[in-house]
């Protein structure tokens, strides 16, 4: 048995943790797909959670790269060529333009760009995360935040025989054979019920 969490952010970090230990703790696999692997493990998500990233894909997608080179490493490139040229007004003129690349990326270029983000980071999911590991050996997909639900919806859309959810039906990994703690249960799910409010 294996459960697949689709959260692009750790906004939801310790309720998913939570959720994870209890999988793990019940000999589900548990894998996770996410933007950047670095809040979760500072969260302490538990290493046996396999992690996919989708940053470095996301980084290597044309339209961010394309922005990179144009506003920010041909501008830094001919600024440090004409340097000698400029003299003591170099500084100066490196500080405005600064100014200038940073407005136009945030302003301009990521008000667009989260338009088409859900797109790149599903071609991304796509064609690097996905080809590692067996859909069918998944038994739930758990969207974690609102931004995994584009991923989510696509990954429902080629995969109609997948349950996708919004929360974990934890009844459904307990060994009706081994209750376990009923009560410690219950406060674990308390737990994460408060801390996504």
């Amino acid at each position: 048995m294996k459960v697949l969490f689709v959260a692009l952010t750790a906004t939801r970090a310790r309720a998913i943790k939570r959720h994870c230990h209890f999988l793990l703790d019940h000999g589900v696999d548990v894998e996770l797909i996410t933007t950047n692997a670095d809040p979760w493990r500072a969260e302490g998500l538990d290493p046996r959670v396999v992690v996919h990233t989708l940053k470095e894909g996301e980084g290597r997608h044309p339209i961010p790269r394309i922005e990179r080179v144009v506003v920010f490493r041909g501008p830094r490139f001919v600024l440090n060529r004409a340097a000698p040229v400029l003299g003591r007004r170099a500084p100066g003129v490196r500080a405005r333009y600064e100014r200038v690349a940073d407005a136009f990326h945030r302003r301009l270029f990521m008000r667009g760009y989260r338009a088409v983000r859900p797109w790149v980071l599903w071609r991304v999911a796509r064609q690097e995360v996905l080809p590692r590991f067996d859909l069918s050996t998944v038994n739930e997909v758990v969207v974690g935040d609102s931004h995994a639900v584009p991923l989510a919806w696509h990954l429902a859309r080629l995969h109609p025989e997948l349950k996708v959810s919004f929360s974990l039906d934890r009844a459904a990994y307990t060994d009706a054979s081994d209750p376990g703690d009923p009560e410690a249960d219950a406060r674990a799910d308390s737990t994460v019920a408060a801390s996504d409010v």
